[in-house]
């Protein structure tokens, strides 16, 4: 009976550990207009995002999401270019879109014939997005690879970051979405009861093995 509790209370020790460090946030953030003004043409955007990363968290993914996007018009080279920005703070020369809060998006008239505003800027989320469905909308969604979640976590650490968009053609939506998910960095105490679970464990089948 002795043995069962103790097995019981080794393999508690670990599901504690391990219930520990699975735990996650999600945090979602979106422009206003949550449409970002259905991605006009004439304008390219900087939406920046404040948020500092939790204390004892770590990014484990990202992405974003564009509800239902399509292209008004399928022309040669339309193409909606997007960048992580680390510092997309607006100067004097950009536009407040909404006078409602939050206040998070500005615009800037766009003086090119195509191109990218936001070229060299900031880290190019690729590939750009090119509306090759005709003008049936439809989901898109970024998954952020490991460079640049590693990437957004050095943005992160100043308190803002954000993105900025250079439609060359209209694209129509009903919103875009950035998520971010976390887990907790594991803390001494926890792996050190995890460590002790494991080794407890370990130690009890050795036992039980050399006395068959």
């Amino acid at each position: 009976m002795r043995k069962i509790f103790i097995l019981l209370f080794i393999v508690s020790l670990i599901s504690v550990a391990l219930s520990t460090s699975i735990q996650a946030g999600t945090y979602t953030f979106q422009p206003n207009p949550a449409d970002m003004q259905d991605l006009d043409h004439y304008y390219y955007y900087l939406w920046k995002i404040t948020w500092s990363l939790p204390m004892g968290q770590f990014i484990t993914g990202a992405t974003l999401f564009f509800d239902d996007i399509n292209d008004w018009q399928i022309e040669a080279n339309d193409i909606l270019y997007i960048h992580l920005l680390d510092d997309p703070s607006p100067n004097g020369t950009w536009t407040q879109v909404s006078s409602v809060a939050p206040i998070n998006l500005w615009r800037k008239w766009d003086n090119q014939v195509g191109g990218d505003n936001f070229s060299g800027q900031g880290t190019e989320i690729t590939p750009p997005y090119t509306d090759n469905n005709g003008n049936v909308p439809q989901d898109v969604t970024y998954t952020f690879t490991s460079p640049q979640i590693t990437t957004l976590t050095n943005y992160v650490s100043n308190g803002y970051f954000g993105f900025g968009m250079d439609p060359d053609c209209h694209y129509y939506n009903k919103g875009i979405t950035f998520t971010i998910n976390t887990a907790p960095v594991p803390e001494p105490a926890t792996m050190l009861l995890l460590g002790s679970g494991l080794i407890g464990l370990a130690g009890y089948g050795r036992k039980k093995f050399l006395r068959k």
